[in-house]
């Protein structure tokens, strides 16, 4: 019975290691993304225009992102 178990625990903590192993490079690639991407484009909606985003632009500005509020003339 404990030799069952322990070949069934092995067996588990292999699959988890071949899963971890093609996983990292996805995640590491992910982050390295994350870490350069720092430009943000708001866009308003109908009826506004770009100052409607003056109270987020400061929040995101602060935690180092670029913020571009663009003015979209309606016809």
């Amino acid at each position: 019975m404990f030799h069952s178990t322990l070949l069934f625990l092995l067996r588990v903590l292999g699959r988890t290691a071949i899963t971890l192993s093609l996983i990292a490079p996805v995640l590491a690639e992910a982050q390295s993304i994350h870490k350069a991407v720092k430009n943000i484009v708001l866009v308003h909606g109908a009826f506004a225009d770009g100052t409607s985003w003056s109270k987020v632009i400061p929040i995101l500005e602060a935690d180092g992102y670029h913020v571009v509020a663009v003015q979209n003339p309606l016809p």
